[in-house]
């Protein structure tokens, strides 16, 4: 069994300290890369989240579009996340999660024919302990994240592959990303050498310019190229969650439950109420929307359907409860 997985990524802030427009830009160029270093290395792997990322791209460059279908029926491309953007995960209402992820999903069925299984918020800043049960419901098994990280936030949770159990018994193997999932150069291999041989199970590796996109490099493919070999392998988180499960004994995993893998930059969550007011508002409109349609639909035959533009203001919601947005960090 191999010990490192290499996870080919880059991390994409549609916006922080940028507007909109030059995150499109970014995950145009980021998108662009990613497929060239397939075309130069043969075993290198790629893995991207968001939904709205790949709508962006099939509006405005469908032929890039077309390219990234093909990659992704070839397992050249991994899709994750299975939410339209990586959002806050605490203050959403659960309604917005659950559009999150029915859209996605629905999104990634229709344009490539796959439904991921894997969630994927790496940055967000804390995770609700609700979620294993909606992940649960939308047919995603596996969860990646990061923060809060183990030194200095969440000094009781050392291991970093875990079982997490929502209250009503929902669980999902869950991952922590020990290392930065943005990196320069080839990650720290020895590092996480050292760690599987501690834990006694496998572990991914992120590697790729991240936050303003990028990606992996020409230099570091030509460096990873020298390792791949019986311990190391290009992957996807997918396939790494597979593997775990295949190899190692899950019963022997710890089982963390409700709110363990919380908080991240709490201070956050008392930033720019504004911000986080108007969320609320935007939430529960669409809500009572959604429900007066369908009473229309029932008790008026004849009722136009606003399917269309109850869609896009949710997508509208969606991007806006991106975790740097909501947060009130951007």
């Amino acid at each position: 069994m191999e010990r490192i997985f290499l996870i080919g990524n880059a991390h994409i802030d549609p916006v922080w300290l940028w507007k909109r427009a030059e995150g499109l830009s970014e995950i145009k160029a980021t998108f662009r890369s990613a497929l060239d270093r397939m075309n130069e290395f043969p075993g290198y792997i790629f893995t991207s989240a968001c939904a709205s990322y790949y709508k962006w791209i099939e509006e405005s460059e469908p032929e890039m579009f077309d390219e990234i279908r093909k990659r992704i029926k070839e397992g050249r491309w991994a899709i994750a996340g299975g939410m339209w953007v990586q959002p806050d995960c605490n203050i959403p209402c659960g309604e917005s999660f659950a559009r999150h992820l029915l859209y996605s999903q629905n999104y990634f069925l229709e344009k490539f024919g796959v439904l991921t299984d894997t969630g994927y918020n790496v940055d967000s800043f804390g995770h609700n302990g609700m979620l294993p049960q909606l992940l649960a419901k939308a047919g995603i098994s596996s969860y990646v994240f990061m923060r809060p990280d183990s030194d200095k936030e969440k000094p009781s949770l050392p291991e970093n592959l875990f079982v997490w159990r929502a209250p009503d018994g929902s669980e999902t193997l869950t991952y922590r990303i020990p290392l930065p999932y943005c990196t320069a150069g080839v990650p720290r291999l020895d590092e996480y050498k050292a760690l599987s041989e501690r834990d006694g199970v496998p572990y991914m590796a992120f590697y790729g310019v991240g936050n303003h996109g990028g990606g992996p490099t020409v230099s570091m493919l030509s460096s990873l190229e020298k390792l791949i070999g019986k311990d190391i392998k290009y992957s996807s988180p997918s396939e790494y969650f597979r593997s775990v499960r295949e190899n190692i004994d899950m019963g022997k995993l710890r089982v963390l439950k409700d709110e363990d893998l919380q908080h991240h930059a709490s201070g956050c969550y008392a930033a720019l109420a504004k911000v986080k007011k108007l969320n609320r508002r935007a939430e529960t409109a669409l809500i009572s929307a959604e429900k007066s349609q369908e009473l229309c639909r029932h008790l008026l035959p004849g009722t136009k359907s606003r399917r269309d533009k109850l869609s896009a203001a949710w997508e509208k919601v969606m991007f806006n409860q991106f975790h740097d947005i909501l947060a009130g960090c951007a």
